[in-house]
């Protein structure tokens, strides 16, 4: 995203958005952002689902245990307030992304090299984010 929103200042498409006076945040930054939170949080599900659906397959082959009381363990075990915490990592994740690297790409000059310094920086940015994301919202949620 970086790289793309720095690409389109470079060919000049971010300034037909303020000549035509469209809203770039209603028009490109909203809609990338909203798309990869969304996305975020579907892969979130799907993953968990996944993982599930495999754990509950393997688990009477190298465990012994049948799949009711795998079930009855996790139940016992997890909490809802454990996916909880996986969707609002998500969706925190997938604000978080979009937007560093958008204003990123923004910073970038009108030049090829500046717009691949910029989208190396959104990667780190954004790696160092999610990690601090991460950490902020554990700590939160061992204080409950």
């Amino acid at each position: 995203l970086g790289a793309e929103t720095g690409m389109m200042r470079l060919t000049e498409q971010w300034d037909a958005f303020q000549v035509e006076r469209i809203p770039k945040w209603r028009f490109y930054i909203l809609p990338r952002v909203v798309a990869c939170t969304l996305v975020s949080i579907g892969l979130t599900l799907f993953n968990t689902a996944g993982e599930l659906t495999a754990a509950v397959c393997v688990s009477p082959h190298t465990l012994g245990i049948t799949s009711q009381l795998f079930f009855n363990r996790l139940f016992s075990l997890a909490d809802m307030i454990d996916l909880g915490q996986g969707l609002i990592k998500a969706f925190a994740f997938g604000v978080a992304y979009p937007s560093i690297a958008i204003f990123y790409g923004l910073k970038a000059r009108r030049t090829a090299a500046s717009i691949g310094t910029q989208a190396t920086q959104a990667v780190v940015m954004a790696s160092l984010s999610i990690i601090a994301l991460d950490f902020f919202i554990s700590f939160l949620f061992s204080l409950a």
